[in-house]
């Protein structure tokens, strides 16, 4: 395979994996946002929790979102840390498929 084609090949591959990192970041994103959602509902079963009317089912509801949030909430920290991970190797990826461009650019010029 000839240097430009080689050259050519891996920055398809860098691209590709870009679009892989897109896309891990894109499912980080909806996991927070789900998380923020969990947020919201737990403030609400809270401020149910105030009107004693229906006390024995709210306490019983509270356990089991309780529960839920700790859930969420780690959820959302490993969403974080793949965030950050996933931000790490797009810009591996970016700086790889830059220096594919420049390589083969450079190649390209000798043909020519």
């Amino acid at each position: 395979m000839s240097y430009p084609a080689a050259a050519a090949t891996q920055t398809a591959a860098a691209a590709a994996a870009a679009t892989q990192t897109a896309a891990t970041a894109t499912r980080a994103a909806q996991t927070a946002a789900a998380a923020a959602t969990a947020t919201t509902v737990k403030r609400a079963i809270t401020e149910m929790m105030a009107a004693a009317t229906i006390a024995a089912t709210i306490v019983a509801t509270a356990a089991s979102a309780a529960t839920a949030a700790t859930a969420t909430t780690a959820t959302a920290a490993t969403a974080a840390a793949a965030t950050a991970t996933t931000a790490t190797a797009a810009t591996a990826a970016a700086a790889t498929a830059a220096a594919t461009t420049a390589t083969a650019t450079r190649a390209a010029r000798r043909y020519v």
